[in-house]
């Protein structure tokens, strides 16, 4: 549910999900921006209604702003 509503959003880049190793069922997801106002806009406008619309039973361990520093393709 969340990805679709980042995929329109102005100044997304990508979306990974990544598993934690050696942690049974924990997952992080991890969301690239072109900025750091448009990650801000979209979490102003959408975090809590998406929070209260989902039915995933998610316990979040953190949050963390991340800048890239090197990128390798």
């Amino acid at each position: 549910m969340w990805a679709g509503f980042t995929k329109k959003a102005k100044g997304f880049v990508a979306y990974f999900t990544m598993k934690r190793y050696g942690y049974l069922n924990q997952y992080a997801s991890v969301y690239e921006w072109d900025k750091k106002s448009d990650h801000d806009r979209f979490m102003q406008k959408y975090h809590d209604w998406l929070v209260a619309k989902s039915r995933a039973k998610v316990k979040v361990l953190g949050y963390y702003n991340l800048k890239g520093v090197d990128r390798f393709r």
